[in-house]
């Protein structure tokens, strides 16, 4: 999983003009406290058994990716240039991007301590995803001008198929399946799975962007209500077996699910007020603000969240005493609402 921070949330409500929305259910049950640790520098992606990733600079000034294991740092190296962590596996392997010595960027596989050099890709790439199995995705732009999504199986790096050759398209994550989830033609959700894509937009709603998948095929993302007037009143949604939810809000007009865990649990960002976004954590039915799950004297504030793993460790924007950077949320102990 490979996540990127998003800021953007009232109490949940069904969506009456899309038959497909059902509303999440407001159910009491027993919270979690988090702990706020502060890993240094931040991480940006995190397996399940808490190993996370990020990028730092070097002595040199050159930036390199990097791996951490309980607290301790691992540099990635490079493949001559820069280097860039992206997402990381359970297996603690980490797919990311390196400029070679040939002067082009080119994907990368760390694993047991050795970083393989898998192919040079086009301009603007990223990585979106690595499955256990090593199944990789991402995007770049080749020489046509316009993203396209590449997955790179069985030793073969290629890019995927589109599904309109007009549209750009963008892959946000891949399940150990090899199911690739993402965006294509006027912002409809895709799933690229045996070479084929299934569209599922129209089902969610009439602009959809996902930004998860997890085991069982269950998607997050933001979705567009009929009649709404663009993002600024998008709403986060969890489409799983053909039926669409929408999660709710913490007060405000939107919200953006970004990640989601093996045991259904989903974080994100949403809108509380004007100019103010908090993170938010969807659980048995109820969406809250995880200001509001921390233990008390924290300091911090939180604005969005990036991803959770099965542990249920969260990584999410906040902010304290002027700092401003991705913090580690670990569970401690639980509340009631």
């Amino acid at each position: 999983m490979n996540r990127c921070a998003k800021s953007f949330i009232t109490s949940a409500a069904v969506l009456v003009a899309a038959p497909a929305f059902v509303a999440a259910q407001d159910t009491e049950r027993a919270g979690v406290l988090y702990r706020v640790v502060v890993p240094d520098p931040p991480l940006h992606d995190i397996n399940n058994r808490g190993q996370g990733i990020g990028n730092f600079v070097t002595p040199s000034g050159v930036t390199h990716g990097f791996i951490d294991t309980d607290g301790v740092r691992t540099d990635l190296g490079s493949l001559g240039g820069f280097s860039t962590a992206g997402a990381i596996n359970d297996r603690g392997e980490v797919a990311g991007l390196s400029l070679g010595v040939d002067g082009r960027v080119h994907l990368f596989l760390y694993a047991r301590g050795v970083m393989r050099d898998l192919g040079a890709v086009g301009e603007d790439a990223s990585v979106s995803g690595i499955n256990n199995r090593g199944d990789i995705t991402g995007n770049h732009t080749p020489a046509n001008g316009r993203n396209v999504p590449f997955l790179y199986t069985n030793g073969v790096l290629r890019d995927i198929p589109a599904y309109d050759p007009d549209y750009p398209a963008y892959s946000r994550g891949i399940n150990d399946r090899g199911q690739v989830v993402g965006f294509a033609g006027p912002e409809q959700a895709v799933v690229w799975a045996r070479g084929r894509v299934r569209v599922i937009g129209p089902r969610i709603a009439h602009w959809s962007l996902p930004e998860d998948i997890n085991e069982r095929g269950d998607i997050v993302g933001a979705a567009g209500l009929p009649g709404s007037a663009g993002r600024s009143d998008g709403r986060a949604f969890l489409y799983r077996n053909g039926q669409t939810t929408d999660l709710g809000t913490l007060g405000g007009p939107f919200a953006f699910a970004v990640a989601i865990n093996n045991r259904g649990q989903v974080v994100g960002g949403a809108n509380i007020r004007w100019l103010e976004t908090g993170a938010f954590l969807y659980e048995h039915g109820r969406l809250t603000n995880l200001s509001e799950r921390l233990i008390p004297g924290s300091g911090w504030q939180l604005e969005a969240a990036v991803d959770i793993n099965d542990r249920g460790q969260i990584l999410a924007w906040g902010f304290r005493d002027n700092q401003y950077r991705i913090v580690r949320l670990d569970p401690v102990g639980r509340h009631r609402h």
